[in-house]
């Protein structure tokens, strides 16, 4: 059995976060910095990967892949297919 403290419950909920009233009010120099603080933000996560584990980038490209290649609704019908219950779809 798995540490539950590495486990999340599946009933969190998801909200979504709206800033384009908030990125409207920026200058455009601001906005740049946002742009290019989000870019750096993003690629030095894949280097964190790297810091992380041997294995995590390469976990890291195969969910990526997975995810881009099949949309949630398909491969939820393939997980289910293959013998897995909807909690451990979730």
């Amino acid at each position: 059995m798995a540490d539950t403290q590495y486990i999340l419950p599946n009933d969190i909920g998801v909200s979504s976060l709206d800033c384009r009233e908030a990125f409207r009010l920026l200058s455009p120099t601001e906005r740049l910095y946002a742009y290019h603080l989000s870019r750096a933000a993003w690629y030095g996560g894949l280097a964190v990967l790297l810091q992380t584990s041997p294995e995590a980038p390469y976990i890291y490209a195969l969910l990526s892949r997975l995810f881009r290649a099949q949309d949630p609704d398909q491969l939820r019908q393939h997980a289910l297919a293959e013998g897995l219950t909807e909690e451990e779809y979730q």
